[in-house]
């Protein structure tokens, strides 16, 4: 298992599981007796609506090691059914430091990507896929400590995203007739670029729509920024296309599930990684952001 810890600007927003003195079990408790509010409706239908199953030790150790909460948890399994590629933007913006993280985005993926691989070798005996846009792919990893040879160097470049995933969709991973699905998790944090660093959204859309095979590759793009604009096509995606989700940075993820699930929804950071992991292959944690 890797050695990497968190990373010291995160320590204000990981593992911070109490909001206003109250736990998490008074919180719920807090929320009303007998009545089924919205910051805990995710947990009461996800008891009575997803079936059972036989947490593993290793899952166990990761779901209290990153504070996952046990709704949060039980939407994990759907992933025996997908292979896991996780590709990472590695361009020169990376090097930016966001918000009150006071940590560089480089360095807060570092550490999305160690809980994606952990998670991922749970579920995925073949190991999991990194792929970056100016380094090399890592295939079949089944050991976390990769993830810090991976990203002990600096990131530049620009952010060729449409060669990478084309590549990625046209694998045999995305063929149909495979006893698994393809889960393809990308972080990135603006537009993506031709050789050249010129802007290329229309030809990464058409890869999205005519390249992707929409029945058997499904897309969660995570967001490394707080400058939301400069990713404001991945929020149209989200919209428009099927079988993908999008989802913003921590603090401003935590915000619009709050302002829907109600301002003491209880939203840790590992629970943060579970929404962007599979909120493309699951409806209900795809909603968390949005509107009943």
């Amino acid at each position: 298992m890797s050695n990497y810890k968190v990373p010291v600007g995160l320590h204000n927003l990981v593992g911070n599981t109490n909001l206003g003195g109250f736990t998490s079990t008074e919180l719920v408790n807090s929320q009303g007796r007998g009545k089924v509010s919205d910051s805990n409706r995710l947990s009461r239908t996800n008891d009575a609506s997803e079936p059972s199953f036989s947490m593993p030790d290793p899952l166990k150790t990761i779901i209290n090691k990153y504070e996952i909460s046990k709704p949060m948890a039980k939407r994990l399994n759907v992933l025996r059914d997908y292979e896991i590629v996780i590709v990472c933007d590695d361009s020169g913006s990376m090097n930016t430091r966001d918000g009150s993280t006071q940590c560089t985005r480089w360095e807060t993926l570092r550490y999305i990507a160690q809980i994606v691989m952990e998670i991922g070798m749970v579920f995925d005996s073949n190991g999991v896929d990194i792929h970056f846009l100016n380094a090399a792919t890592y295939k079949n990893v089944k050991d976390s400590t990769v993830v810090d040879k991976a990203f002990a160097r600096s990131p530049s470049g620009y952010t060729p995203l449409t060669p990478v995933l084309t590549k990625i969709f046209q694998s045999n991973l995305a063929k149909v007739g495979r006893d698994k699905k393809l889960l393809v998790f990308v972080c990135t944090d603006g537009v993506p670029t031709d050789a050249d660093g010129n802007e290329s959204i229309p030809e990464l859309q058409h890869v999205m729509e005519k390249v992707r095979n929409v029945s058997t590759t499904y897309v969660s793009f995570l967001i490394c920024t707080d400058e939301t604009e400069t990713v404001d096509y991945l929020d149209e995606w989200d919209r428009e296309m099927e079988n993908i989700d999008v989802t913003s940075n921590y603090e401003t993820e935590r915000q619009k599930v709050r302002k829907y699930r109600g301002s003491r929804y209880r939203f840790t950071f590992g629970d943060y990684v579970v929404k962007a992991l599979v909120g493309a292959i699951d409806p209900e944690i795809d909603a968390l952001n949005e509107p009943n």
